[in-house]
């Protein structure tokens, strides 16, 4: 699988949401998960499972900007699958203190 339909499928399990309702969307904001997010924090109803999913990402440093960098419909603008798993390894790592925090693993 290519690093696009990674980062969807991990959003989609992250935030609760079904693949069609995130896929679309994602797509209404040009697949900008920032505006996504924005956009769904400040919806009349919150999704379920929110607020879990933000605790989620706060926990592991880095991980919302790996998944940004993934999520680019131009493939030649998306990280190489190898350094997008090496990223997402080092944020695993980071967050059981395995190692220590750099600039690297939180861009």
């Amino acid at each position: 699988a290519d690093v696009f339909s990674v980062a969807l499928v991990v959003c989609e399990l992250l935030f609760d949401f079904d693949e069609a309702t995130f896929t679309a969307q994602i797509k209404e904001v040009g697949y900008d998960l920032d505006a996504w997010l924005k956009r769904t924090l400040t919806a009349d109803e919150r999704p379920l499972g929110l607020d879990e999913a933000l605790w989620y990402l706060s926990e592991r440093r880095g991980l919302w900007a790996l998944l940004k960098s993934m999520v680019k419909p131009n493939p030649l603008r998306r990280k190489i699958t190898s350094a997008s798993m090496q990223q997402f390894n080092e944020i695993i790592a980071l967050k059981d203190g395995k190692i220590e925090e750099t600039d690297q693993v939180l861009a």
